[in-house]
């Protein structure tokens, strides 16, 4: 009785070894990636792909695990360049230095969190709390991080990016409430088509069942007998 548990945790850790390992590569040949993607609309594609797959039951937990660890990679990677960053308010750059790391180590932190508990528990109250937390976070500091010392576009996007995380975040529990809801209401409807099916299915055989006819007459006198001796 106990294989099967063991199974499923080795397939959701095997998976999410998986997707650690290409969110690792992807991260590490980012420059050559873009390099490669210069000029092509790449990002049309990659937003559709991502977006058919979060609609999928099944790929959903294995993408949002992906994205977990892929914005850890992207916030220790980014570590090792805090003189990049900017903070909103002046500061003394050692301390704006270490402010910022000690910042991308706890992004790096609450993802790697999200991507674990996202593969014990997927779909959680907790998993959407840290991965939309995480995500919110990197988002509005790297809005700063292009936003000095010109505004960009790019930085109002990812303050948006960043501020709509946030709000999911902050409603965590409302929207896993929704999606228990509509799988309710989903599996309800499945369970009454299910038993409709079942009953014309009945029928069908009932219909087509062998009767012999000398027990059917006699049923059928019998429930004569007794419907005129009711009568009487």
């Amino acid at each position: 009785m106990d294989r099967m548990p063991t199974r499923n945790w080795m397939l959701r850790l095997g998976l999410a070894a998986l997707g650690a390992a290409i969110a690792f590569l992807a991260v590490r040949l980012e420059p050559a990636l873009r390099a490669w993607a210069h000029g092509r609309p790449m990002l049309p594609i990659i937003m559709l792909l991502v977006g058919t797959a979060l609609l999928n039951p099944r790929l959903r937990n294995q993408v949002i695990v992906g994205l977990c660890f892929g914005v850890a990679f992207l916030a220790v990677r980014d570590s090792y360049h805090t003189h990049l960053w900017s903070l909103p308010f002046a500061s003394d750059r050692r301390l704006a230095s270490a402010l910022i790391l000690a910042a991308l180590l706890v992004i790096a932190a609450l993802a790697i969190v999200a991507a674990l508990v996202e593969t014990a528990a997927p779909g959680s109250v907790a998993a959407r709390r840290l991965y939309f937390g995480a995500t919110a976070l990197y988002c509005i500091g790297l809005g700063f991080r292009y936003w000095w010392p010109h505004g960009s576009l790019q930085s109002l996007v990812l303050w948006t990016t960043g501020l709509m995380a946030l709000a999911a975040c902050l409603v965590a529990h409302r929207i896993v409430a929704a999606d228990a809801a509509e799988r309710g209401r989903t599996a309800g409807a499945d369970d009454l088509d299910q038993r409709r099916r079942d009953a014309r299915h009945r029928a069908v055989l009932r219909g087509r069942e062998w009767r012999d006819p000398a027990a059917a007459m006699e049923s059928g006198q019998i429930r004569a007998a007794t419907n005129t001796q009711s009568g009487t």
